[in-house]
């Protein structure tokens, strides 16, 4: 199961940073910059996270911890 694990954890990093690098050079042909703000002005966006994963555990049942558990291990996240 670890190995499982780690090996969709790389594949997720490795999707991740090819869809990056095909929207950064998308943006840019067009003259729009990509930003990365600070993690102070993330942090200011993920409050509203909250309540939406709220209505989601609703929808979800009591299955919603193992689902969240798994984008957490894959997303490197710490949803709850």
């Amino acid at each position: 199961m670890k190995a499982a694990e780690d090996l969709e954890k790389n594949q997720w990093k490795g999707r991740q940073a090819y869809i990056d690098s095909l929207l950064n050079q998308a943006l840019t042909q067009y003259g729009s910059k990509v930003m990365n703000p600070p993690q102070a002005e993330v942090d200011k966006l993920l409050v509203n996270v909250d309540p939406v994963l709220e209505d989601w555990k609703k929808k979800i049942g009591p299955d919603s911890a193992i689902i969240f558990e798994a984008i957490n291990n894959v997303l490197g996240t710490n949803y709850k």
